[in-house]
């Protein structure tokens, strides 16, 4: 293993295989990758073993990767100007977490993610991405597939969370 930034570089091959795999199956579930789509996201992609507690993303920095669960639990959350922070969304095992806008955009985070528990990552670098992108209109269509729902799981958090504060609001008066 090779430290890289708070992270861990998995370099043992038998466990990037299973790993990847499992990511090629996710993208199979949708549209599915020929052998060349395959390595492409296989060569663009790097694998991390993440600790807990640790912070993908800070509040103010900008995204740079997507990021695909192997194993572990994310969340995303907001701090208020009190200092409260607001769980904004909880992400586990075979699906993804970014700040998307942040990531396209290329602005300032506004949220932070963090690892609930010691985890196992897929990370593609945001001009990886685009190669993917733009070379191959598989990855264009699974993205675009993969956007959609996650914005919707984004947004019922956000509301769920939203009706919470709400009511704790309304239980002060």
């Amino acid at each position: 293993m090779i430290p890289w930034h708070g992270f861990v570089l998995i370099t043992w091959s038998n466990c990037v295989f299973v790993s990847r795999k499992q990511l090629i199956s996710y993208f199979n579930n949708f549209i599915p990758l020929n052998k060349v789509e395959e390595s492409e996201l296989i060569a663009r992609s790097a694998e991390r073993l993440v600790k807990r507690k640790h912070l993908l993303l800070q509040e103010n920095d900008i995204c740079n990767h997507l990021t695909f669960v192997v194993k572990g639990c994310f969340r995303m959350y907001k701090t208020d100007r009190n200092g409260k922070e607001h769980n904004l969304q909880f992400v586990a095992e075979n699906d993804w977490i970014t700040d998307i806008s942040s990531l396209h955009k290329r602005k300032p985070s506004q949220v932070n993610i963090e690892a609930l528990e010691t985890s196992v990552i897929i990370q593609i670098e945001r001009k990886d991405l685009w190669h993917l992108y733009t070379h191959f209109h598989t990855f264009d269509r699974n993205f675009r597939v993969l956007l959609k729902k996650n914005s919707l799981n984004f947004r019922i958090g956000f509301y769920k969370t939203l009706v919470q504060a709400v009511r704790s609001a309304i239980k002060l008066f």
